[in-house]
Formats: C-alpha cells, structure tokens, sequence
C-alpha cells in the first residue's frame, strides 16, 4: 500500500505489525480508491490543518492528510502504536504527529487542553463495530472538533451512525458515498 498523493506519494506503508496483534485483530486499511474520494472533498480544509485518525490502524489516511498539507496528525488506536510507528518514520521532522494506544472511546471522553483541537476527523472502526451512536456523540460531545470542522466516517454500508443523532447535536452529515460494502458519511460541525 502507498500514499497516493502530497509530498510523500508513492511512500510505502505497511499492514504487518513488528509486534503481534491480539488474536482476530487484522488490519483493514482504507482503499487507495475510497481515500482519493475522501481526500477531493476535503483538500479545502487540509492546508496547515490539525487532523485526528480514530482507529488508525496502518495509519494510512492521517499520513495521506500530512502528505497533502495538514501540519500536524494525532493516530489513536488500541492495538497498533508500533505499526503507526513504523510507518511514519519517513516522515520529515517539521512535521508533528503524535501516537496514542488507547482505546477510542476513552481517548474521546478524557479532558483535552484547549490546543488540542482538530480540523477533521476521520475514524475507520471495525465494520462489526456496535458503538456507533456513542462513537458520534463522544466525538461531538469531546470538544476535540473544531466549529465547521469535519468528521469523517468509514463504515459497513449495512450501518447508519446518521441515524441515532439527536437534534441538539451539532453534526449534520453532508456527505455520503457507498463503495461496495464499504460507505464513507462526511459530517461536518456547526449550529443547526
């Protein structure tokens, strides 16, 4: 797998961990076809911007946002620090990321200082995922996006996140697309 454009395209990124994942934890890395999409919709935004990457994985789509102009990328996952690690060591040094082992959910709901805020979000959880209600409104509830920040969300097309916002939540989905099994819903934060 590479990165498929910015100042690090065709860099390779890798899927195997250097240290062993749980058993039935497996890396599903975004398609290169599905983070081209995401990437025309959001490239506005991306230019000196602050970008989080929830489950991260290989890392994959927040080294895609620092290869095409986010000035700073936050990975958090439970599992792959060590393949984070790996795959952004070419990475030039003016460029910050930092890793989080964590869970989630728990990274989510903890208090942030001020500084950490983001101009997107993007989370890919397992397709068999049953917290998408709670994963939406932590996001929102977590102060972490910034007002008419994006939240970026990769998912089985058999769930709908949109469908459990309440109406004081101030995320309103304005884009969504279906890849065969795969749908991508864009929200985006902002008075209703």
């Amino acid at each position: 797998m590479r990165v498929s454009g910015g100042r690090y395209k065709g860099s390779p990124v890798g899927v195997k961990s250097p240290a062993p994942f749980p058993p039935g934890i497996a890396i599903r890395p975004t398609t290169g076809k599905i983070r081209e999409w995401i990437f025309q919709i959001i490239d506005p935004y991306l230019p000196g911007s602050r970008f989080l990457d929830l489950f991260a994985g290989s890392g994959i789509v927040g080294i895609e946002a620092l290869s095409r102009g986010s000035k700073f990328a936050a990975f958090v996952d439970s599992y792959s620090s060590a393949l984070i690690r790996k795959n952004t060591g070419f990475i030039d040094e003016e460029i910050q990321c930092r890793i989080y082992k964590d869970d989630v959910l728990n990274y989510l709901r903890r208090r942030h200082p001020a500084r950490y805020r983001y101009q997107i979000i993007f989370a890919d959880p397992p397709y068999d995922y049953e917290l998408y209600p709670q994963l939406v409104k932590a996001v929102e509830k977590s102060r972490l996006l910034e007002q008419d920040g994006l939240f970026i969300l990769e998912h089985s097309r058999h769930s709908s996140p949109a469908t459990s916002l309440q109406q004081e939540v101030q995320l309103s989905v304005i884009r969504e697309k279906q890849f065969g099994e795969t749908k991508i819903t864009i929200f985006r934060k902002g008075d209703q």
